[in-house]
């Protein structure tokens, strides 16, 4: 399973950001994170602007957090399951955009900002991508016009034009809806809750697909 940012992965509430308190946090990554509870599957996810940066750093180069359990970490092509997945996840900020990763003003909370650099490194992998995912939506006509210019990247759609990704999967925006890019299935997917009282049923927060895997696919992590 393939999540699209905004997991939850946060340890104790003392580290939750306001949204994630308003939104009623749900303590299972913690579970997850102790060993307390199992991932029933491999689940892989990307983070969005709404989780514990000091945590999930940790990850940055051991991906794997628990059993079935890992973080693709951003401005990288991974190899899951023989299937090419590059991440950008988090939000877009004009004011960090050029910074470099490793910039004093990108620590803690800011890291919730993609980067150039995150950009150009899925823009200058050599070989073919299969996913795209990433937190934000593309700047693409349909989007545009139900979110508006301020709330979707330009430079994701600029990735869709020079990759042609097979898929390209975005949440962020609680929105569903499904793209026909240049023969590319642009798919985003609402939050699984909101709160509590919420019906996840109710929402298309998933989406499945198959693709075959390659044994020559080679990741950048």
């Amino acid at each position: 399973m393939l999540q699209v940012g905004d997991f939850g992965a946060f340890i104790s509430d003392e580290n939750l950001d306001k949204a994630t308190k308003k939104r009623g946090w749900v303590n299972e990554f913690a579970a997850f994170y102790s060993g307390k509870q199992k991932v029933p599957i491999p689940t892989y996810f990307i983070h969005g602007n709404h989780e514990d940066f000091d945590l999930i750093g940790r990850f940055e180069s051991n991906l794997q957090i628990a059993e079935n359990l890992y973080y693709l970490s951003n401005g990288r092509i991974h190899n899951v399951l023989g299937i090419s997945v590059a991440v950008v996840g988090g939000v877009y900020s004009q004011q960090r955009y050029t910074l470099q990763k490793d910039d004093p003003r990108l620590k803690g909370n800011r890291r919730r900002n993609f980067t150039l650099e995150d950009v150009a490194t899925v823009i200058n992998y050599q070989q073919r991508l299969d996913i795209l995912l990433t937190h934000q939506a593309p700047a693409l006509t349909e989007t545009l016009k139900l979110l508006g210019s301020v709330n979707v990247v330009e430079e994701f759609r600029r990735i869709l034009d020079i990759k042609s990704p097979r898929y390209h999967f975005f949440g962020h925006h609680d929105i569903s809806i499904s793209i026909e890019y240049h023969n590319i299935k642009v798919i985003g997917l609402q939050t699984m809750m909101k709160s509590p009282t919420d019906v996840p049923s109710m929402k298309k927060w998933f989406e499945i697909i198959e693709i075959l895997g390659d044994t020559n696919v080679k990741g950048n992590n």
